[in-house]
């Protein structure tokens, strides 16, 4: 699902409202989308620290129209910092299921955060290089080191496979020495698969976007789509998607909200749905 317009909006806003802090977080008011803003290095204690915000989060908006609706927004500025810390953020913001923005730049142990959106997407540039160990003993032998470079080595191959990322981008991280950047162009940010969705995640929520809908997913997937390429304007985008989604009119989309969101919002999940179904396709 696109909201390319919202997004845009959004980076804009926090490019022209930069934060020191490392970790912010902002709400937007319909059914409850959370903005996240991650700028700066990744340091040890930052996945702690992005885990509270969630949980603010999850306590402020607790309802089913948050769960139903809402998105976790992550947007990104970072040179990298710490490949431990990274891996642990992308994590949490995994088990969130976060959608991912660059907004700048996203560079070395960055690309790990970039990694765990079900939803990725980047606004600047993409850089990667061969990871190094900040504290590695000069006691070590050579055969020692090269045994910490295999673990280290299989611990990204593995949280790549489970972020459904390429791993192969491994390998293309390691020919790059650590004095030097490689920026990936969009034709292997799609090889490698950091600008799309998370596959599996994907085929879920349209499984549960059809349900919502009373849609199969081949039908779900065409009218999805139309909306995309359709609903361009922020402040109309919810009713015109749904107006299409349900076949009605933008004026009889907005009605049924309303009414929707009186009737169906303190539902349980399972009644939830089928109330929202029936009222946006009957207005009752």
């Amino acid at each position: 699902m696109s909201i390319n317009k919202f997004i845009a909006f959004v980076l804009l806003t926090i490019l022209s409202q930069c934060n020191a802090a490392t970790i912010t977080m902002n709400s937007e008011a319909d059914c409850s989308n959370s903005i996240i803003t991650i700028k700066g290095a990744i340091l040890k204690l930052d996945a702690k620290k992005l885990e509270n915000v969630f949980q603010k989060i999850d306590s402020k908006f607790s309802g089913i129209c948050a769960k139903q609706f809402a998105i976790n927004f992550v947007f990104i500025t970072s040179d990298g910092g710490n490949i431990d810390e990274a891996i642990n953020m992308g994590n949490v913001i995994r088990k969130h299921e976060s959608w991912v923005f660059v907004v700048d730049h996203c560079y070395s142990s960055c690309v790990f955060i970039l990694a765990a959106g079900v939803h990725r997407d980047s606004r600047g540039a993409i850089g990667i290089h061969r990871p190094y160990f900040d504290d590695l003993s000069s006691n070590l032998t050579v055969e020692q080191i090269r045994e910490n470079r295999d673990a280290l080595k299989l611990k990204m191959q593995n949280y790549f496979e489970s972020m459904d990322i390429n791993p192969n981008l491994v390998e293309e991280m390691i020919s790059v020495p650590p004095n030097e950047m490689k920026i990936l162009t969009n034709d292997e940010l799609r090889h490698f698969r950091l600008s799309a969705d998370d596959a599996n995640h994907e085929e879920r929520e349209i499984a549960k976007q059809s349900k919502m809908y009373g849609l199969t997913s081949s039908e779900y997937r065409i009218r999805d789509a139309e909306a995309d390429k359709n609903c361009t304007v922020i402040s109309n985008w919810n009713s015109c998607r749904n107006s299409i989604l349900f076949n009605i009119s933008i004026s009889d989309s907005k009605k049924r909200y309303e009414v929707m969101r009186a009737v169906c919002i303190n539902l349980n999940s399972n009644a939830f749905i089928e109330c929202f179904k029936r009222v946006m396709a009957t207005g009752k």
